[in-house]
C-alpha cells in the first residue's frame, strides 16, 4: 500500500491554486488555513519497519516501538501513522499514548473513516509526551475526496495532552463536515507547535471544549472553531506562559471562539503566568470574514491575571475585561502592566473594563501625583465602563497610609494617580490609642488601690493596739477585672499590692495617721478596635512599680461624728507591652508582627474630705468626696515592624462621691456596704503612629460602684489577726467586678 503525506497547512486564499485534492479548512494565522493532502492511501508493504499502525482500542508507543490492544509490537518507521482505534463507524473510548519517539506523523485517539456511513468520534483519550509529530487528534472524522463534504458527524468530549513535545497542530475534535465538535479538552505543556485547537467542525456548532496551554510557543490558538456556518460557544482558553503569535506569520491570536458566518458568543480567555503576545490579537470572538453580522462580543469575558506585565497587539471582541494586577510597583512608572501596540490604536468602547490592584509592592515610594500605567497604547485607547479600585497606600509597617490611588483616564493610557494630603495613620493604628488608655487604667487602679484598700489598712493597723498611736506596718491586695467601655472596649484584668509602715498621733488638730507605701502591680488586657472591616485586636501585659506618702487627719468630734482629710502622693514607673493580636498588625515586608514595650513614669495624687457619722453605738455612715489627679508621661519607641510610635501625656482628672454604711455585730464579725459615683473629666489617650495622629481613646465619663465587705477578727481565738474582704461592682464606663484584701497581724 502506498501513502501520501499530509501536505503543510495552507491559507483560504491558496486553495484555488491548488488541485481537486480533498481538503480541511481550518483556522489559522488571521486567515483561513487549509490543511491539503491527498486521500488517504496507504505505505507500500513496509518489510521492516511499520507506516501505520492501528491499536484497535489502544495503542502505546514508546521510542520506535508500538504496541496494540491485543498485545502485538510494532516497529514504526520515521512519519508513521498511529491510531488508538481507527474504522468505520463510531470509535468510541479509544487510547494511544506516545512517548519518546521524533518522528510522528498523524496521531489520533479515534479516526472514523469518512467513507463510513456513519462514524462519531467520542471519548478518545491521546497522550503524547516527549515527541515530535505532524498532527495529533483527540478523536478524528477522516477526509473524504469531495470539497465540500456531506454527512453530519460528532466529535466530542475527548481528551488531549500534549508534554515536553514539538507539533504542527493539535486537535481535541476534527470533523471536516457537518455535525458537532464539542466538550473536547486539550492540555498542553512545554511545547512548540503552530496551532492548537479545542473542536474544529466545517458546519455545525463547536462548543463547551477547554484549552489549557502552558509555557508553549504556538502561533495560532482557539478553543472552537467552526470553518463555516454555524456558532462557537462556550469555550474556554487559559493560557499561561509561553508565547502566542510570531512575527514572520503574519501575527497570530488567541480566541475563545472563532465563526466565519456564525457566532462566536459566550466564550472564556485566561491570561496566567508571565507569556509573551506581542505578535497575538487575543479575540473573544473572531471571524475573517466580514463580521458585521455575526455577533462576536456577546458574553465573552478576558481575564488577565498575569504574574507581570505583559505586551499585547491588541484586545477585541469582548463583552467583559477583567484585570487583576497583583502588586502595583515602581515599573508601572515607565510601562503599563498591560501594552498594547496596534498600530490603529485600541477600542474597548463596548467593553467593561474593570481593574483590580491586590496590593502596593512593599518597597515603592510614592509621592503626591505619582503615576502608574495600568493599561496603555500609544496609538490610542478608547474605553467605555471601566473601574479601579481606590488603594489607600500604606507603610511597611501598617500603622500609616500616605494617601489614595484613584484612577485617571488619558487619550492613551488608563493610570492610577496618587492623591495625597500629606499622610495619615491607618484605621487600624487607632488600637494602639486603646492600649495607651489600658496603661493609663492600670495606674488609675494603683491610685484606687493607695486611696481606698491601701488607706483604710494603714488606718486599721492600731485597731488592735493598746495605745493606739506610735508605728505599725500595713498591707493590702486588690485583683480586679473590668471592662472600659472606649469606641471599642478594653478588658483589663490587675492584682495590685500596697504595703509600708505607717505612723500615728495625736496633735492639736486632731488624730494624724500618716505613712510611706511601696506599691506594684501588674495585669494585662486586650484591646478591640472596630472598624469599617474586621475588628482589629491587641494583647497585652502591663506592671507598674513605686512608692507613695499618705496621710489622714482625724478632726476632733462635733456631735455625733468628726470630719477627716485624706491626702496621698505616689510616683512610679509603668511598663506597656503590645502584642498584635492574630498577627493582623504586621510589616508586610518581613511579616513580623507588630510588637513594642513603653516604660513610661507616672504621678498621682488625691484628696479627700469626709464626715464618719456615728448613727448608733454600733453603726456608722461615711460620707466623703474626693479628687484624685494621675499622670503618666509621654514616652516614643520604634516597633518591631519598624514604624515610630508615640504615645503623649495621658492626664486623669476625677471626682468620686461615695457612702459606706458599717455595722459592728460582734467583736467577730463587721459587715459593711457602700456606694459611689465616679466621673472621669479628662482620660485622653493620644498616639501618633509614624508621625501621624490615630484616633485617640479616652476614659472619660461616669461610673457607679457599689461594694460588700466583711471584717472578720480571730482575737478571740487567742491570734491577733483581722482579715477584710471586700467585693465592688462597676456599671457605665467601666464595668466589670475588684475584690480587695486586707491582712491585719498584730506583733
Amino acid at each position: 500500500m502506498n501513502t501520501v503525506r499530509p501536505k503543510h497547512l495552507m491559507s483560504r486564499h491558496m486553495l484555488k491554486a491548488e488541485s481537486a485534492s480533498s481538503s480541511q479548512k481550518l483556522v489559522h494565522g488571521g486567515v483561513l488555513s487549509v490543511l491539503l493532502c491527498s486521500a488517504l492511501l496507504f505505505p507500500s508493504q513496509a518489510t521492516a519497519a511499520e507506516s501505520e499502525v492501528n491499536g484497535n482500542g489502544s495503542l502505546v508507543v514508546t521510542g520506535t516501538t508500538a504496541v496494540a490492544k491485543d498485545g502485538t509490537s510494532y516497529t514504526l518507521a520515521d512519519d508513521a501513522c498511529v491510531y488508538g482505534n481507527r474504522g468505520n463507524g463510531d470509535i468510541t473510548g479509544a487510547s494511544l499514548s506516545a512517548e519518546g519517539n521524533k518522528a510522528l506523523g498523524y496521531v489520533a485517539g479515534g479516526y472514523s473513516n469518512y467513507d463510513a456511513a456513519s462514524g462519531s468520534t467520542s471519548g478518545n483519550t491521546v497522550t503524547v509526551t516527549n515527541s515530535t509529530a505532524l498532527i495529533v487528534y483527540g478523536g478524528w472524522k477522516g477526509e473524504g475526496e469531495a470539497e465540500d463534504p456531506t454527512g453530519t458527524w460528532n466529535c466530542s468530549s475527548n481528551t488531549v495532552t500534549v508534554t515536553d513535545s514539538e507539533f504542527s497542530t493539535v486537535y481535541g475534535g476534527f470533523v471536516p463536515a457537518s455535525g458537532k465538535s464539542d466538550n473536547n479538552t486539550v492540555t498542553v505543556s512545554n511545547c512548540t507547535g503552530e496551532s492548537i485547537f479545542g473542536g474544529t467542525i466545517w458546519e455545525g456548532t463547536s462548543s463547551g471544549n477547554t484549552l489549557h496551554i502552558q509555557d508553549t510557543a504556538v502561533w495560532i490558538t482557539a478553543g472552537g472553531v467552526v470553518n463555516g456556518s454555524g456558532d462557537a460557544s462556550g469555550n474556554s482558553v487559559t493560557f499561561s506562559g509561553g508565547s502566542a503569535g510570531r512575527a514572520d506569520m503574519d501575527g497570530g491570536y488567541i480566541a475563545g471562539g472563532a465563526s466565519w458566518t456564525g457566532n462566536a458568543v459566550n466564550n472564556t480567555v485566561t491570561l496566567l503566568g508571565s507569556p509573551d503576545l506581542t505578535y497575538a490579537v487575543v479575540y473573544g470572538g473572531f471571524s475573517e470574514d466580514d463580521p458585521l453580522e455575526n455577533d462576536l462580543r456577546s458574553g465573552n469575558k478576558l481575564h488577565v491575571q498575569t504574574s507581570s506585565a505583559i505586551t499585547v497587539k491588541d484586545i477585541r471582541n469582548f463583552e467583559t475585561v477583567n484585570v487583576t494586577v497583583p502588586s502595583l510597583s515602581k515599573e508601572y512608572k515607565s510601562k503599563a502592566f498591560i501594552t498594547l501596540t496596534n498600530e490603529t490604536g485600541t477600542d474597548l468602547s463596548k467593553s467593561v473594563l474593570t481593574v483590580t490592584v491586590d496590593s502596593v509592592s512593599d518597597s515603592l515610594t510614592l509621592a503626591n501625583g505619582d503615576r502608574f500605567m495600568l493599561v496603555k497604547n500609544s496609538n490610542g485607547l478608547t474605553l467605555g465602563k471601566y473601574s479601579v479600585n481606590e488603594i489607600e497606600v500604606q507603610h511597611a509597617s501598617q500603622l500609616s497610609e500616605l494617601g489614595v490611588l484613584k484612577p485617571e483616564k488619558t487619550k492613551t493610557s488608563l493610570d492610577l494617580v496618587m492623591s495625597g494630603s500629606g499622610g495619615s495613620a491607618t484605621e487600624q493604628a487607632a488600637v494602639l490609642s486603646e492600649a495607651h488608655a489600658a496603661g493609663g487604667a492600670m495606674v488609675l487602679a494603683g491610685a484606687d488601690m493607695a486611696t481606698g484598700p491601701g488607706m483604710s489598712a494603714a488606718m486599721h493597723a492600731f485597731d488592735k493596739k493598746e495605745v493606739p498611736y506610735g508605728l505599725a506596718v500595713f498591707g493590702a491586695v486588690s485583683g480586679a477585672s473590668q471592662r472600659y467601655n472606649l469606641e471599642s472596649h478594653i478588658d483589663l484584668h490587675s492584682v495590685s499590692l500596697i504595703a509600708g509602715p505607717v505612723f500615728a498621733a495625736a496633735t492639736g488638730c486632731g488624730r494624724l495617721t500618716a505613712g510611706a507605701f511601696f506599691e506594684y502591680g501588674a495585669g494585662s488586657y486586650g484591646a478591640e478596635h472596630d472598624m469599617r472591616g474586621p475588628e482589629i485586636n491587641g494583647d497585652g501585659n502591663l506592671s507598674y512599680m513605686g512608692a507613695g506618702l499618705l496621710a489622714r487627719l482625724d478632726l476632733p468630734s462635733t456631735g455625733s461624728g468628726n470630719v477627716y482629710v485624706e491626702v496621698s502622693g505616689r510616683a512610679g514607673t509603668l511598663r506597656n507591652s503590645f502584642e498584635s493580636k492574630d498577627g493582623r498588625l504586621r510589616n508586610v515586608q518581613t511579616g513580623r508582627t507588630l510588637e513594642y514595650d513603653m516604660d513610661m513614669a507616672y504621678q498621682s495624687l488625691h484628696g479627700s474630705v469626709g464626715y464618719l457619722w456615728d448613727i448608733a453605738d454600733n453603726l456608722k455612715l461615711d460620707l466623703s468626696g474626693t479628687y484624685m489627679w494621675s499622670h503618666v508621661y509621654d514616652d516614643a519607641v520604634t516597633s518591631s515592624t519598624g514604624g515610630r510610635i508615640e504615645y503623649d501625656d495621658f492626664t486623669s482628672n476625677r471626682v468620686r462621691f461615695g457612702a459606706r454604711l458599717s455595722y459592728e455585730g460582734s467583736e467577730i464579725w463587721k459587715p459593711y456596704i457602700g456606694a459611689a459615683y465616679e466621673h472621669e473629666f479628662d482620660g485622653e489617650a493620644k498616639v501618633r503612629a509614624n508621625g501621624y495622629d490615630t484616633d485617640t481613646s479616652d476614659l472619660k465619663g461616669s461610673t457607679a460602684i457599689g461594694e460588700l465587705g466583711l471584717s472578720l477578727t480571730s482575737e478571740s481565738a487567742g491570734i491577733p489577726l483581722t482579715i477584710d474582704l471586700t467585693v465592688q461592682g462597676f456599671a457605665g464606663k467601666r464595668q466589670g467586678i475588684a475584690g480587695n484584701l486586707m491582712v491585719l497581724y498584730e506583733f
